[in-house]
């Protein structure tokens, strides 16, 4: 078996602990909670009803969870989940950026469109 390249995703939404999808990184062979962790105040939360989303250029620390993940099944299932495309990023639902989360270079889904206004969650903290 060959060696996959670990990486780190910030969750904050319904792949948290405790949330139904949470379950993807559940059954995974490598993924692997790391610690809780909180943006910088550059972003924006927004609740689009079941899940949230999140977009750059804000002034919100968003609160989420870093995992650890190696295996290319895993990173596949979080792509298919965040209807992200890697052949054409930004027209899939979301895409996915690189950022600092805790002194670790994480993975973060951003939602490729603009939420309405009024749904925006300024504690940075998205709950069912």
């Amino acid at each position: 078996m060959n060696k996959e390249e670990l990486e780190y995703y910030f969750v904050y939404g319904t792949l948290k602990r405790g949330y139904g999808n949470n379950r993807i990184l559940q059954m995974s062979s490598t993924a692997q909670f790391v610690e809780e962790g909180i943006t910088s105040p550059d972003f924006n939360l927004f609740n689009l009803g079941s899940f949230p989303g999140v977009t750059e250029h804000g002034k919100t620390a968003v609160h989420g969870e870093i995992w650890s993940v190696s295996d290319t099944t895993t990173k596949n299932r979080l792509d298919m989940l965040e209807g992200y495309r890697k052949d054409d990023p930004t027209n899939g639902l979301y895409n996915k950026k690189t950022i600092l989360v805790n002194d670790k270079q994480v993975n973060i889904y951003l939602i490729n469109r603009q939420p309405n206004q009024n749904n925006k969650i300024n504690t940075g903290i998205w709950e069912r």
